[in-house]
């Protein structure tokens, strides 16, 4: 993941490791990095924060500085085109119309190797641009989550922030905190915000699969 991560065209980023295990082996691996990108800073919040990691990605979202978010989760990958084929779109959305963008996503095994059947259930002919209206009436209607996790998806920051808490949130809906299903709680929080949404026609990211993954 972190690999996948420092090695983004796109260059303007900051990588923040949030660290709530009970050992030091990401400490260790975190700072091997850090000596090589000035970009890479590590947090370590000794010990579980609880909530399968809610909190954890919950305290990186408000200590984050930058004006958009790329979530990143400790098993999956980020291709390096990820972040600038995306940035696209944010460079050109003037009125800031856009709620998010996403893309297909490639379905990998615990050795990184892809599997037969690719992530995503919905894959465009071409870059596309949905109504957010579209997009929120066929997560409800299919009841699955084409858009993706939040690892596939690029978001402004300033969406995140609810009124009524007082924070930047993810998995929240009309101030009500979802911990269940976050990544669709969120798409349709920005989607009742913004007007459009961009999904790119090429796989930009890779979900990986395996027994020990914490669902």
């Amino acid at each position: 993941a972190l690999n996948s991560a420092v090695k983004q065209t796109y260059p303007n980023i900051e990588i923040l490791v949030g660290d709530d295990s009970d050992n030091d082996e990401v400490k260790q691996i975190t700072e091997q990095f850090a000596r090589s990108y000035r970009n890479v800073k590590y947090d370590n919040h000794g010990g579980s924060l609880g909530v399968n990691g809610w909190k954890n990605m919950q305290k990186l979202l408000n200590d984050s500085r930058g004006k958009y978010i790329q979530f990143l989760f400790h098993d999956d990958l980020l291709y390096p085109e990820k972040i600038s084929r995306m940035m696209e779109y944010y460079q050109q959305d003037l009125n800031e119309e856009i709620a998010f963008v996403t893309s297909s996503r490639d379905n990998i095994d615990a050795d990184g190797n892809a599997k037969s059947k690719p992530r995503s259930p919905f894959v465009p002919f071409d870059d596309q641009i949905f109504s957010s209206k579209q997009i929120g009436s066929a997560l409800m209607n299919w009841h699955g989550n084409f858009i993706g996790e939040l690892t596939t998806v690029l978001l402004r920051k300033k969406d995140l922030w609810q009124e009524k808490l007082g924070e930047y949130r993810v998995g929240c809906y009309l101030g009500m905190q979802d911990r269940s299903m976050w990544d669709v709680s969120t798409f349709l929080e920005l989607g009742r915000k913004k007007y459009k949404v961009i999904f790119i026609q090429e796989c930009l990211s890779a979900f990986r699969s395996h027994d020990e993954q914490n669902q």
